[in-house]
């Protein structure tokens, strides 16, 4: 017996379903120089929250080694320290995809990267937005 069409299931692979159908984007941010600051990678959105699926920072240029931590909103709380970046520590720090949310910002907050340290980075993200 055939399979209706009407009951074939496409693959969306740019869709997560949380609360809906929700968009995985793609944002790349290159930082100007920074010693022990903010910069926002993903801005906010009202009534969102910011899911981090995967997230790339490269260190471009550094003059003090430092580590490297998601802030939660502008001025932000920290969600996660992500690794170290300059000299020995190396160029760049990777969390891949998986099939879980590595952090989630607050309601209504960017997401920002805080490098303790002196350093230029850009970041990559793979994040959503859902309520």
């Amino acid at each position: 017996m055939a399979m209706a069409q009407d009951n074939a299931v496409t693959i969306e692979p740019t869709y997560v379903y949380d609360d809906g159908r929700r968009l995985v984007e793609f944002r790349n941010a290159t930082s100007g120089a920074l010693t022990n600051a903010l910069y926002v990678v993903v801005p906010a959105t009202a009534g969102m929250r910011i899911k981090v699926l995967s997230v790339n920072v490269i260190c471009n240029a550094f003059t003090t080694v430092g580590n490297i931590e998601l802030h939660d909103g502008a001025t932000g709380f920290p969600i996660g320290a992500i690794g170290a970046v300059g000299g020995s520590a190396g160029g760049s720090v990777y969390l891949p995809p998986s099939s879980i949310i590595i952090y989630q910002t607050g309601l209504g907050f960017a997401l920002s990267i805080m490098v303790r340290g002196a350093a230029t980075v850009t970041t990559s993200v793979n994040y959503y937005k859902a309520p």
